[in-house]
């Protein structure tokens, strides 16, 4: 049996109610985060980006044992969502140099 409900659904309100809790809590990425991965699930990529772009900015990918899975995340969805919205030629730019770093 199928649940659906429009509360599982509402993505503008979604939306509007994690951009509203970025501004409240400006150093708390959990809002930053949900609302990328709203976006990358709305196929708005180059907006996911953005803000997959913004919590690397602020450093949640540090190479830091309390936030390692929280940052491997962060990475996950920022390619995933350059590479959803064909940007290649990033994807491999970005890339370039891991080979040499292994």
């Amino acid at each position: 049996m199928r649940v659906s409900s429009p509360l599982l659904t509402n993505y503008k309100g979604a939306e509007d109610h994690y951009k509203l809790a970025i501004i409240l809590t400006e150093n708390e990425p959990s809002s930053v985060y949900s609302l990328a991965r709203l976006l990358h699930l709305t196929k708005r990529y180059g907006e996911a980006h953005t803000q997959y772009q913004k919590l690397i900015d602020a450093d949640w990918v540090k190479d830091n044992k309390d936030n390692e899975v929280f940052g491997k995340t962060i990475y996950d969805g920022y390619f995933l969502a350059l590479l959803f919205d064909a940007r290649y030629e990033d994807i491999l730019a970005l890339t370039k140099k891991w080979k040499k770093s292994l």
